[in-house]
């Protein structure tokens, strides 16, 4: 699956997303590139102030989540406030409500459920300062990753267990 790119997949009618990656809401090039890129392991999209590395991640999120059924991923932020204040409203914001099943979805827990029809996998969204324990994921996003230390990330790594 790493092989072929996102664009072959929704091109070729293999996979129905319910967004549109170009236009909503607009995209620039190197978002576009960024949300496609289904070859690349770990990645990352830098940039200053408003070039859309938020809303580019929270696409990712939702992609990943539909591409890879049944999987659970990890949105997060070094301090939870701002992952909720900033970044879990811009995710709200883009995922389609539809997509969502409210019976697994729980803010107050930090998970959000898709329906079946649209993988059924799990996103959990927390901050970084308390230690993860027991965690398996297939994948995981930082938003402002340059707020985390780098042990964090190794963490975050050492919870990858389901393919993506």
């Amino acid at each position: 699956m790493r092989h072929a790119t996102l664009d072959s997949l929704t091109k070729g009618g293999v996979l129905e997303l319910p967004l549109d990656l170009e236009s909503d809401p607009p995209k620039l090039p190197q978002q576009i590139a960024f949300m496609e890129d289904a070859i690349h392991r770990y990645q990352a999209y830098g940039g200053g102030y408003g070039n859309g590395k938020t809303s580019a991640g929270c696409v990712k999120t939702i992609i990943l989540s539909i591409l890879f059924p049944e999987n659970q991923g990890m949105i997060c932020r070094w301090e939870g406030t701002k992952l909720r204040l900033s970044t879990m409203q811009e995710f709200f914001k883009i995922c389609p409500p539809q997509i969502i099943d409210p019976k697994g979805t729980n803010a107050q827990l930090g998970t959000i459920k898709f329906k079946r029809q649209y993988g059924g996998s799990t996103i959990l969204y927390q901050g970084l300062q308390d230690k993860l324990v027991g965690t398996n994921l297939g994948w995981f996003w930082i938003d402002q990753a340059e707020e985390v230390p780098e042990d964090r990330f190794g963490d975050l790594i050492g919870r990858l267990r389901k393919e993506t």
